[in-house]
């Protein structure tokens, strides 16, 4: 249920430089950002953004930029070699849409003012893209009351769409629990309210899905028909989607599958350190320039160690 994201943005907006050429030299964190080094300079752009005499001019430049270029930027070779051009993917899509929603209202006023055509830089919901969402639409309404254990149609969750991908795994499995020992105890105390017949002591519904299509009289039956339509129109539903969003809609698809409460057993944090020479002494420091050591180098030996 949850969609996979890296820690890359994290560690690429740390600048510690004004330039890509810095990272050719510290192979260890250039390493590990691996084929992201236009992404690094955008960052480098974003965080010059900051310091410059007009703020809002620069940052609204900046996301008009990605906005109308559909976030294609300039990439560079490990050396610091511009190569062309790269298309961004829906992580860092992300990541610099946040950065413009962390924005004061005031200054997102003002930023807005400047992004030409505005597709990704504005207010929306991720709830959007669960419109055509199957899973959550299975609850106590739709779930036929003659499946009392469940056997045509999977377990449902009773969980709405906006909340079903956010949610952790054990909070998804409680509430998959409750239906499990719940639902069934429901559906056998309404099943006299719909008809059947007993066969061998069994008592056999004589009702079905279809039964919903017809005049069921005293029959009391779910809307099982609203998860066939849901089932039907589901592609229909999607193109619209992307006819009415344009290139928004695969980044809104992208970004309701991410569950912020997902801990992913493959997504683990890594401790980066490099040289900093300032004014000729070498000091070793981390990502966020926090001293580990301090040490020069002499002819004979190393001297001042911490």
């Amino acid at each position: 249920m949850s969609y996979k994201t890296t820690l890359l943005p994290e560690y690429v907006d740390v600048v510690q430089a004004t330039s890509v050429n810095f990272y050719s030299t510290s192979t260890n964190i250039l390493d590990a950002i691996g084929d992201y080094v236009g992404e690094l300079n955008q960052s480098i752009e974003f965080e010059k953004s900051k310091v410059t005499t007009n703020y809002v001019n620069s940052i609204g430049e900046l996301f008009n930029t990605l906005n109308s270029q559909n976030f294609l930027i300039e990439d560079f070779a490990s050396d610091g070699t511009p190569t062309g051009v790269k298309q961004v993917d829906n992580i860092f899509k992300n990541f610099y849409i946040e950065k413009y929603l962390s924005l004061s209202k005031e200054y997102r006023a003002k930023v807005d003012k400047l992004i030409a055509g505005n597709v990704f830089f504005k207010n929306f919901s991720d709830d959007i893209g669960m419109i055509a969402d199957r899973v959550s639409v299975m609850d106590s309404n739709v779930n036929p009351y003659y499946d009392i254990y469940d056997t045509t149609y999977f377990y449902p969750t009773n969980l709405p769409a906006s909340v079903l991908n956010k949610i952790s795994q054990d909070e998804l499995n409680v509430s998959m629990m409750f239906s499990y020992y719940n639902d069934p105890l429901l559906k056998r105390n309404l099943q006299g309210l719909q008809s059947s017949k007993k066969v061998l002591g069994i008592t056999i519904p004589l009702v079905n899905k279809f039964t919903a299509k017809t005049s069921h009289g005293t029959n009391l039956v779910t809307d099982v028909l609203y998860y066939d339509r849901v089932f039907v129109f589901q592609l229909s539903i999607l193109n619209t989607l992307k006819t009415i969003l344009g290139d928004l809609s695969s980044f809104i698809l992208f970004i309701k599958q991410i569950n912020p409460k997902d801990n992913d057993a493959e997504r683990k944090a890594v401790s980066f350190n490099y040289i900093l020479q300032i004014e000729g002494l070498d000091q070793k420091v981390d990502l966020l320039k926090k001293q580990l050591d301090l040490f020069q180098y002499s002819s004979q030996q190393v001297l001042g160690v911490n």
